[in-house]
């Protein structure tokens, strides 16, 4: 037997010739729209290579993959010693199939030789450490702390899990908070609602393990722009449905303001990083105005005739040394933009401090 886990789960170790894992085993990659599944989509350069190494004999695999058994049918399947040091494991017995929780390209990589030469392969010894009876949540958890400590995760897919995590374990939003980060919770939620049901942003942002396809952002580019608005004071106590439709609202008034952005979203970089980082960041100005204004944070009217003035003044020089203005500004820079030269980090305090300079100055009483 292997180590108990906090959780209660038990665990066993071993070895296994991979011909009979080859037809039980099931990756939960993870599909951001129906939320089923938290694994990243195996590289293929990665698999491939790791088969080549193999067949030269230029690598052993002495690491052990991390599998789960879900199906109930694993507590028949488990014989245990009296001493429980020592127990088996009847394949035979097991009526599910096993999730690849860690190891999936090492997996990946016999499959794949398995069509060559199953003989061979098919005999090769996995080891391998599994968990018995953890659900979905449980072998979250474990793949979260092997990768996060072990090696990195794609950023939206990080953001998609911790978001997952907070709200399978009350422990782990606790931590987030009591560490400023819970930030980022709300905001892969409200990016997702974004991505989902935005008449703008449908389509466009890229959620984690999807395609590029018509997509101008990945999730994870869109999750921390949100930062600074999300914390605003004013916010603090807004529900995140609320929070949705002050940003729809706003880039719905971003488009009145200036539509070829919105025409041609590929020509631009307003919908991309960059654009999209910086319409984040000044938005607390802008909702101030709108209020101080009388105006409500729902309108799109509201934002369109504050940010119509500050779009036609805002110029900026392009890789070419010409000056561009306006919409032109927003340009991709093979098609001469210049918002592209502001991406360095002195270069992004600058565009804020030029978008800033375009609008009224804030009346207080």
């Amino acid at each position: 037997m292997g180590q108990v886990l906090s959780s209660g789960v038990k665990t066993i170790v071993g070895s296994v010739r991979y011909k009979h894992l080859h037809e039980r085993l099931f990756t939960p990659w993870r599909d951001a729209r129906t939320k089923q599944g938290y694994q990243r989509k195996p590289a293929q350069g990665r698999i491939l290579k790791l088969m080549m190494e193999i067949r030269r004999g230029r690598v052993d695999i002495p690491t052990a993959v991390l599998l789960n058994a879900r199906h109930e049918s694993w507590d028949a399947a488990l014989e245990e010693q009296p001493d429980g040091d020592c127990s088996s494991f009847d394949l035979s017995a097991y009526k599910g199939t096993l999730s690849v929780v860690d190891g999936q390209h090492r997996l990946a990589a016999f499959r794949g030789l398995m069509v060559e030469d199953p003989e061979k392969y098919g005999d090769f010894k996995i080891q391998f450490v599994m968990m018995l009876g953890a659900d979905e949540g449980q072998e979250l958890e474990q793949f979260y702390i092997v990768n996060s400590t072990a090696k990195s995760v794609k950023t939206d897919l990080a953001y998609d899990l911790l978001k997952q995590r907070a709200e399978h374990d009350g422990k782990v939003m606790t931590g987030l908070i009591e560490s400023g980060q819970d930030w980022k919770v709300e905001a892969q939620a409200i990016t997702e609602m974004m991505a989902d049901s935005s008449d703008i942003w449908r389509n466009r942002i890229r959620l984690a393990n999807e395609d590029r396809g018509i997509t101008t952002i990945p999730s994870a580019s869109f999750v921390t722009s949100l930062r600074k608005f999300l914390n605003y004071p004013l916010l603090k106590n807004v529900g995140r449905d609320r929070k949705f439709q002050i940003l729809e609202s706003y880039w719905r008034g971003i488009r009145s303001a200036m539509p070829d952005p919105f025409k041609e979203n590929q020509k631009y970089t307003l919908m991309k990083g960059i654009g999209v980082w910086a319409m984040h960041e000044i938005l607390p100005e802008i909702a101030e105005l709108v209020r101080s204004n009388g105006g409500s944070l729902l309108e799109d009217d509201n934002y369109a005739e504050l940010l119509q003035p500050m779009f036609d003044q805002l110029d900026g020089e392009n890789k070419d040394a010409e000056f561009v203005k306006g919409a032109d500004f927003w340009l991709t820079a093979p098609k001469g933009g210049a918002a592209g030269s502001y991406s360095s980090s002195a270069g992004k305090r600058v565009l804020i401090s030029k978008l800033l300079n375009g609008l009224p100055d804030l009346e207080l009483e």
